[in-house]
């Protein structure tokens, strides 16, 4: 557990009375006693709930007798109260009306409810949802329609749609009918055929998920049942490495200490295992059959998004003996077994269950540039509707006008081009492409490839702290006694000291405090505070020791085996397979766990095997005494042959047993515990009432497990009780320093070393011990368990229970573990704050830790000061709030119940002041404070905001951001899956931001400002023609001219701008200021919009004024001399705006022109007169028309760049 990182603060154990502790005086695993505790209460992370109703860091507990009145007993069975029927079911009462539910049923709202399921009855006499997975964005019914209402919502298509089907009408036919119905169908089909595709391969998915089969419990035995048949109230068996179906109360198991491992990863992002423990009601029961005729009802509340927290009860209603149940007896969907073979009853299916509670259909992101390009592209309608009433008005409102009028839309409509659509869709495809292939960045994936633009406008990131500018990868680093510290480096002087110290007791009968001369009784007290300190850290934590499964050492030989055989051939292969049989053999002798072991057993063989390489290590071992002799204890341990948990026995095998690995739900504890391994004090075993240690001199020391008391949000520490192999109970402690220095007896340099260790940036933790008598500890005991029968305020009174042995504390050590940064963290921050993008660091860790972690990241800039906000009154918060509006450059750093604070009373003073910091620091934050934060700043600022985390509480933050990116790390995939962005490091951030952002806008802006210039000059063209020829309501251009001039005529050089670079890339990393640029949005508009319509008035203009002036014989010959002059214009517009040549560029262009002359050439194409085309009249006449149109505007466009030239340009 981590105890300074708090932002996973709400701890399912502390919801239940009976989740403090365990007594090993009570009866064994078949009894209630909390087998989770026993095992390190790995499931007690302590979690933020995740509810969207809660915005508060630390939720106000309640005790389950606020809940429901069943809920009554503790952990272990007792008989109901007097007064209250426990079986009788206690289930919420739909209240609802008929016209309610209709109401309800039309919405799609679905209503949530408490139940009681009876054991006995197969089927319920309640229905509820079925257990089927659907993640399908479409039904064959809807999906038609709903696709059709998500193209058409957008300007662009709806308008040419209704052009489209104005060709119907044969008064408003200006053209050939493919002319218009082409496009729009090619767009169309495109967008429906992708979606299609998509929405079926979420449904072969689901498909394949409902149609896993399990094994249910029935009179008849197992019998396989799909996923999607499971109800409320079946019995299912899930086996090892087998997903959990649905919400399921935990039964029985395999496992011989009544608890299984879980994996969550999916569920909520974590790969650290979960502990879960088994109903002990079940668990008693001879055999799994014994279920059926169980006479027995669960009562479980109603279905909430909470994965932390559960309340619930089990009545057994033959005995009368009810227990509570609590997160610790669930198996949530979509969870993975990871030790054992499970039973568990299905509670909460479907829609109910807590998997797809938590999971909102994200909102499609649409990019700024896309809303841009549509407010463009309603402009462009009014300038054609002006156009055409232009036309009309100039032509006389006689006659049929009207009919003219949309025939002039009709043939303007060009100005307004469909093509827009699919060439952004195609360069964003291109974009993406590109970020996956990049080899600086190797690994991204791009999820949404409709938002790459985005990352080249982002104003505000806000990030993760722990895993994202972190490794989440505790290290130890410094260990403080009062008197001495030993950094990392000094751990081989920490390993001698204690070594001697155990070297000492032996020889001298344990007797720590022998009397000898000289400077000796200094050196043994030294020892003994070095021994006490060790021996405190490697007894109090939550860590289980987990050895290599040696079934997934045979899969992997199986595997391994089968490529030998395909590469090396028959002969050498039986070879290799003899020296691995040989290899085996020598495996199995060393004791590495069966596939048909359970997992306890498989922790005793190693522990054995452990004994028996250390007594092998007699006669190998160092002689720690002056004289040479070997240790009087007979067997010893070879520390200088330990390496990263490998013990030496001597005996130089390949087949020796892998090093065992350790399982907690916190990184800090088991870099405590790897510590400690360190210096050859190794947790080799943990058990239900013991922990089992391996000391320096070979000797296994087991101590049992009296009580154990978790960490919780609201105590801050986490404390044992233990008795050695000589009987003495101790009681060891450890928990954050503010909370440690009440308990403690009183010291002068707690405070001054926990101060030193923040501020370089470690994570603290103090150590306290307490020696108890017999008669205290029993004492206690009665208080305690008094306090765990008591129905009303039973938390508060077991707290009390233990705050009775909580004080006269003896200090014994302050530990300092480091979480390691990220690689290039610090550069790639500083880089993007130079490039003015305000950086917010949203975290769950204590104030003091996130501004160690701010400074040293370089989020905070040397010359910036630091202000701090941690108030708990809302008139001392203005006043706070004030000050620092009144400073300049300051990074503001805040915590959770202070920012919320803030944003109840004064949200828009805060947000208008804090998004002015260049930084902010806001600790103690919950999922749900991030994403409320990201949301605040993109409504008030209307910036740009992207959102980086790792795990699965930064997923609603990621969603709430216009550009998401998840970072595969350490807590699983959760975050990566759901971002728009996945990256495997947070310094490929830059990358991301400043190359391939940029990039992808400029590129975007200007082909899309080409698309619309394109469309332009040729609509100028038609008007100025129509002007001249009498207002003619006639094309001058015949269809596959028009078809040929948005395809195959210009379409690839403009498209070949998706490779253009307007700065090389070391330019763009050594200047990162370049980027405030686009932040202004400057490269797409209205002033860069209206140039471009005055560019293609006076090209449009020019060219057709120019033909009509060298007109001699036929309008045939103005088309030739027009259309040719508008090819080449369009290519040379291109070629002059490109900034970096590529060979592609080249190509297009080469292509292009070719392709036009050849089919220039056929006139049953184009209908061009082949004797006037082939003239030097002709040629002359296009060429002059072409340098009158681009000549001029070249000129102006090159004086302007002399004259402001653009600030990149002044470092290429």
């Amino acid at each position: 557990m981590s105890f300074n990182d708090l932002n996973k603060s709400n701890m399912s154990s502390s919801h239940n009375g009976n989740t403090f502790s365990y007594s090993a005086n009570h009866s064994p695993p078949s009894s209630s006693n909390n087998l989770a505790a026993s095992l390190g209460n790995i499931t007690s992370s302590n979690h933020t709930n995740y509810n969207e109703e809660s915005t508060d860091i630390e939720i106000q507990e309640k005790t389950p007798d606020q809940y429901s009145p069943l809920l009554m007993g503790d952990s272990s069975s007792s008989k109901s109260k007097k007064g209250i029927s426990s079986s009788s079911p206690i289930d919420e009462i739909d209240n609802r009306t008929t016209l309610q539910k209709i109401k309800d049923i039309i919405t799609r709202k679905h209503i949530y409810l408490a139940r009681t399921i009876i054991l006995e009855l197969e089927d319920q006499p309640k229905k509820y949802p079925p257990n089927v997975v659907r993640n399908q964005k479409y039904n064959i019914y809807s999906f038609i329609f709903v696709i059709l209402y998500e193209q058409f919502k957008y300007f662009f298509n709806l308008y040419f749609l209704l052009v489209a089907l104005s060709q119907f009408i044969p008064p408003l036919q200006t053209g050939y009918l493919f002319t218009y119905i082409s496009p729009l169908v090619f767009v169309l089909s495109v967008t429906i055929f992708k979606e299609a595709y998509d929405d079926f391969k979420r449904f072969r998915r689901d498909k394949e998920a409902n149609s896993q089969h399990y094994s249910k419990l029935t009179k008849n035995g197992f019998v396989s049942i799909p996923s999607s048949d499971i109800k409320v109230g079946n019995f299912i068996k899930v086996e090892t490495n087998q997903r959990v179906p649905c919400d399921m109360i935990f039964l029985r198991t395999t496992e011989k200490n009544g608890s299984s491992f879980i994996r969550t990863d999916q569920l909520d992002g974590e790969t650290d295992w979960k502990l879960r423990r088994s109903v002990n009601i079940t668990q008693k029961l001879s055999s799994d059959e014994d279920l059926i005729s169980l006479h027995a009802s669960i009562y479980a509340e109603k279905p909430k998004k909470d994965i932390y927290n559960f309340i619930g009860n089990f009545t057994n209603e033959e005995s009368g003996e009810t227990e509570s149940l609590s997160v610790e007896n669930t198996l949530w969907s979509n969870t993975v077994i990871a030790s054992g073979n499970v039973i568990g009853c299905a509670v909460y299916t479907g829609r109910e269950t807590r998997c797809v509670m938590n999971t909102s259909t994200p909102s499609t992101k649409v990019g700024l540039l896309d809303n841009e390009l549509n407010t463009l592209s309603k402009i462009l309608f009014v300038l054609l509707l002006c156009l055409s009433l232009l036309m009309i008005t100039l032509k006389g409102f006689r006659g049929l006008w009207y009919i003219y009028l949309f025939r002039y839309l009709l043939l303007f409509s060009a100005i307004i081009p469909i093509s827009m659509r699919v060439n952004l869709d195609l360069g964003k495809t291109v974009y993406s492409w590109m970020m996956m292939k990049d080899p600086l960045i190797p690994g991204t994936v791009v999820r949404s490839s409709t938002i790459p633009e985005e990352l080249g406008r982002v104003e505000y990131l806000l990030t993760d702290k722990t895993g994202t500018l972190t490794q989440n990868d505790m290290v130890f680093k410094k260990l403080h006694l009062g008197s001495v510290s030993f950094s990392s480096d000094g751990i081989k002087d920490l390993e001698e000291e204690l070594k001697q110290s155990y070297d000492g007791n032996n020889t001298n009968n344990n007797n720590i405090n022998v009397k000898v001369s000289g400077n000796t009784r200094p050196k043994k007290n030294f020892s003994r505070k070095i021994k006490e300190a060790i021996t405190a850290i490697a007894l109090c934590h939550n860590v289980t020791p987990v050895s290599e499964d040696a079934n997934d050492l045979q899969l992997n030989t199986e595997k391994k085996k089968k490529k030998k055989r395909a590469f090396f051939g028959r002969k050498q292969y039986e070879k290799l397979e003899d020296e691995e049989n040989n290899t085996a053999s020598s495996i199995n002798a060393s004791g590495v766990k069966n596939r048909n072991d359970d997992f306890s057993k498989a922790i005793d063989k190693y522990h054995t095997a452990q004994k028996l390489s250390s007594n092998t290590t007699t006669n190998n071992k160092s002689n720690y005494e002056s004289g040479g002799g070997s240790s009087s204890t007979g067997g010893s341990y070879d520390s200088g042959k330990y390496e990263s948990g490998t013990f030496d026995s001597g005996i130089v095998s390949p087949s020796e047993p892998k090093p065992q690995s350790y399982q907690a739900s916190s990184p800090d504890e088991v870099a405590l515990v790897k510590f400690t391994e360190s210096v050859n004090l190794v947790l080799t075993g943990r058990e239900l009432n013991s922990i089992t240690l391996l000391n320096p001199i070979g000797e296994h020391e087991k101590y049992e497990i009296l009580n154990i008391f978790p960490f919780t949000s609201e105590t801050k520490r986490m404390g044992i009780i233990v008795r050695d192999k000589d009987g003495a109970i101790t009681f060891y402690m450890k928990g954050a320093d503010a909370i440690m220095a009440k308990l403690v007896k009183a010291n002068d340099w707690l405070d001054e070393e926990c101060g030193n260790m923040a501020r370089e940036g470690l994570r603290t933790l103090a150590f306290g011990k307490r020696s108890m008598s017999e008669e205290e500890y029993h004492r206690f005991v009665a208080n305690f368990n008094a306090a765990k029968t008591t129905i009303v305020d039973r938390a508060a009174k077991v707290q009390e229970a233990i705050a009775t042995i909580e004080k006269d504390l003896e200090l014994i050590a302050l530990t300092g573990v480091e979480d390691k940064l990220q690689e290039k963290v610090k550069p790639t921050l500083e880089m993007l704050r130079n490039a003015d993008v305000k950086v917010w660091m949203l975290t769950g860790d204590k104030i003091e830790t996130a501004t160690c972690i701010a400074i040293s990241t370089k989020l905070v800039s040397r010359t910036q000061s630091l202000f701090q906000i941690s108030v708990t009154d809302k008139t001392r918060a203005r006043e706070k709030l004030s000050q620092f509006a009144a400073m300049r450059d300051s990074c503001l750093v805040i915590d959770g119940p202070s920012l919320q604070m803030c944003l109840d009373n004064f949200k828009d003073d805060f947000m208008s002041i804090a998004t002015k910091a260049p930084s902010v620091v806001c600790c103690r934050c919950t999922p749900t404070q991030k994403a409320d934060i990201v949301r605040l700043i993109r409504e008030k600022t209307k910036k740009r905001t992207c959102a980086i985390g790792d795990g699965g509480n930064d997923v609603s933050m990621i969603q709430a951001a216009d550009v998401g990116v998840g970072i595969v790390g350490k807590e699983g995939k959760q975050a990566s899956l759901a971002a728009d962005f996945s990256i495997t490091q947070f310094s490929f951030l830059a990358n991301l931001i400043l190359w391939h952002g940029r990039n992808s806008y400029k590129r975007s802006a200007r082909m899309s400002q080409f698309v619309i210039h394109r469309g332009l000059i040729i609509s100028f063209i038609q008007c100025v023609f129509s002007a001249i020829y009498y207002f003619a309501a006639i094309s001058i251009y015949n269809g596959m001219l028009l078809v040929g001039y948005a395809t195959l005529y210009t379409n690839a050089p403009v498209f070949s701008l998706v490779l253009d670079e307007d700065v090389p890339m070391d330019i763009v990393f050594r200047y990162p200021e370049l980027y405030h640029e686009l932040q202004k949005g400057r490269s797409l508009s209205y002033k860069t919009f209206f140039i471009w319509v005055l560019k293609s008035v006076y090209q449009g203009g020019a060219i057709m004024l120019l033909s009509i002036l060298l007109f001699e014989s036929s309008l045939n010959n103005i088309v030739s001399i027009t259309f040719t002059s508008l090819i080449l214009c369009e290519l040379l517009n291109v070629a002059t705006e490109i900034n970096t040549w590529h060979r592609y560029m080249i190509g297009s262009l080469i292509v292009t022109l070719l392709s036009y002359v050849i089919t220039m050439m056929i006139p049953q194409l184009l209908a061009f007169e082949l004797s006037f085309i082939l003239s030097w009249e002709f040629v002359w006449k296009v060429m002059v028309i072409t340098l009158v149109s681009c000549f001029p505007l070249y000129i102006i466009q090159f004086i302007q760049k002399k004259l402001d030239p653009p600030s990149y340009s002044k470092l290429t």
